[in-house]
């Protein structure tokens, strides 16, 4: 069933807006977000669509119609609103039509006991290069996205978005302490390794056990805790750059993990 909603004082728009404050997302246990491709990849998932909003100009194609008749059935009532209520509700300069309302999912340490490869963002705030790093998680096979309490929002509409719907596919684990983080490793017998400048190059590791992978804040690296405790481990710079940004660096080392681990016969060109 589809539901039209014209005002901007209604309750759910007023929810719906309220997502883009962390409180907000705390209190409620939702988040947002917003476009065709994100939708269908929500659509996909196993994460529970709360509340469906899009716009009359919307709907313009097959593709975009199947959406809306694909959410009508998961959820059995979907919003159709103005383009100021979406405005409204949107983060996005540019509304794109289409808006959900989604169940986050509580992921804790003890649920994900027993893996072998994981990524700990440990106040990495950038929420740029947060969601960039989930969606590489994804990208490159990990098991778990471990953020410590100093990092950004996983849940926040910037993180989601440049997740590019890989929050999704990967579990999240939030608001781990640096002392939680650093025993999960010992209980689960993980090397903990953390990306950091130094004598210790990533191509000479042995990443054939896996482990957890930290990476720290984009102006002062991983706390002190994680420094003293992990195995430091850098990329070598030819040229004259100072440094790497914490996403593209991430990259380059997790993808040294990937190529030891499952492309072993793989010679890069």
């Amino acid at each position: 069933m589809i539901e039209k909603i014209t005002s901007l004082t209604n309750s759910k728009i007023k929810l719906a807006a309220s997502l883009r404050e962390k409180k907000y997302r705390d209190k409620s246990e939702l988040f947002a977000g917003e476009g065709l491709r994100f939708s269908e990849m929500a659509l996909l998932s196993n994460f529970e669509i709360t509340d469906a909003y899009f716009t009359t100009d919307f709907v313009q194609n097959t593709r975009k119609k199947k959406l809306i008749e694909d959410l009508n059935e998961k959820i059995g009532v979907i919003f159709e609103v103005t383009d100021m209520i979406m405005k409204k509700i949107s983060s996005t300069k540019s509304p794109q039509g289409i808006f959900l309302v989604i169940k986050k999912k509580k992921i804790f340490l003890d649920m994900i006991k027993n893996i072998k490869f994981a990524i700990a963002l440990d106040g990495v705030k950038d929420p740029g290069n947060a969601g960039t790093i989930i969606r590489l998680a994804d990208a490159v096979g990990a098991e778990a996205l471990i953020l410590t309490k100093n990092s950004a929002d996983a849940y926040s509409d910037k993180v989601v978005r440049a997740t590019m719907g890989s929050i999704f596919n990967i579990p999240v684990v939030e608001d781990v302490s640096t002392v939680e983080l650093i025993n999960f490793a010992k209980e689960n017998k993980m090397p903990l390794y953390v990306g950091a400048a130094g004598e210790h190059c990533c191509y000479n590791e042995d990443f054939s056990k896996g482990g957890i992978f930290v990476f720290g804040n984009e102006a002062f690296g991983a706390s002190e805790e994680i420094l003293k405790e992990a195995k430091k481990i850098a990329l070598p710079i030819f040229g004259k750059a100072e440094s790497l940004n914490v996403a593209s660096a991430a990259s380059a080392i997790l993808y040294e993990v990937v190529r030891q681990n499952k492309f072993k016969n793989v010679i890069p060109v």
